[in-house]
């Protein structure tokens, strides 16, 4: 794609009128969209099973 070096400067993405530029959302909301999509993923690529063998091996290392 060639650069354009003149004529208006034109935006690909501007904040939507009812929401101010400065607003981010809140990290639960974020968190909540994220996990479940972690966990498929998690449970689908045997991450799951990584996770508890991790957690046995720091379990027999401090001595439970």
């Amino acid at each position: 794609m060639a650069a354009q070096f003149g004529g208006p400067v034109r935006r690909r993405w501007a904040p939507s009128a009812g929401r101010a530029a400065e607003e981010t959302r809140h990290p639960l909301v974020a968190v909540a969209i994220a996990l479940p999509f972690a966990v498929l993923l998690s449970v689908v690529f045997g991450g799951w099973h990584q996770v508890m063998v991790q957690a046995q091996s720091v379990a027999a290392m401090i001595g439970r």
